[in-house]
């Protein structure tokens, strides 16, 4: 089976998270933790479909278009059963990074189509003193850069759970950014993801060390 862009780079970098990291404690236990990883994947090829890990297409679809459209209350079936646990008595999901990336289209498209080559095009996501809530955004930054005719997103994450959270997150990055790409009419680059905490925690331990049995390095790139 021919894997995805976007699964060979996940797969690779679970391993080297596995291999390498460091034992750090977390609110939920111990964790493997590596600092300061990057990770870059074509855009157009950006979901995960490694076959073990079950990833649902439909909601990494549906979460993405929840954010581009700056939405706070989940209005699917799908995205109410997945995103339960942090929906507060008002209906609305905490911590959601929609309306930052609504609210800060209009200036990002202007200053990109003022000058294609700007360095200005960014949004902020992380909310400054945030208070005690259900759940805190990892997404802090999107940061988009034009070169040769083709958009390039760069994503920044405080904190990334590379076997639960990572994978989607990379789709859903990918659609958020071809959405802007497609509306300046311009091509379809590159993801740059950084993350400066990147960890595996332990209860899932048995899991990644069962599916880099089953996908070698011979994957990378």
């Amino acid at each position: 089976m021919k894997l995805s862009n976007a699964s060979i780079v996940w797969l690779n970098h679970l391993s080297r998270i596995y291999d390498s990291g460091a034992l750090v404690g977390s609110r939920e236990g111990k964790t493997l933790e590596l600092l300061n990883q990057h990770l870059v994947y074509s855009m157009n090829d950006g979901i995960v479909d490694v076959p073990e890990r079950k990833i649902n297409q439909k909601f990494i679809i549906e979460e993405a278009d929840f954010a581009i459209k700056g939405k706070t209350i989940p209005d699917t079936p799908l995205l109410v059963k997945v995103l339960k646990p942090w929906i507060d008595s008002n209906g609305i999901y905490s911590g959601s990074y929609g309306p930052a990336y609504a609210g800060q289209l209009a200036y990002v498209l202007e200053t990109l189509q003022a000058h294609e080559e700007s360095r200005q095009a960014v949004m902020n996501i992380w909310q400054p003193n945030p208070r005690k809530q259900l759940n805190v955004p990892c997404l802090t930054q999107l940061h988009f850069l034009i070169r040769d005719g083709k958009l390039n997103c760069f994503a920044t994450l405080r904190s990334s759970d590379t076997w639960i959270g990572l994978p989607n997150d990379m789709g859903v990055f990918a659609f958020m950014a071809l959405h802007i790409a497609d509306l300046l009419d311009v091509g379809h680059g590159n993801m740059y993801v950084n993350l400066h905490s990147a960890h595996i925690y332990e209860k899932h331990f048995m899991d990644v060390e069962n599916l880099l049995v089953k996908y070698p390095k011979e994957h990378e790139l």
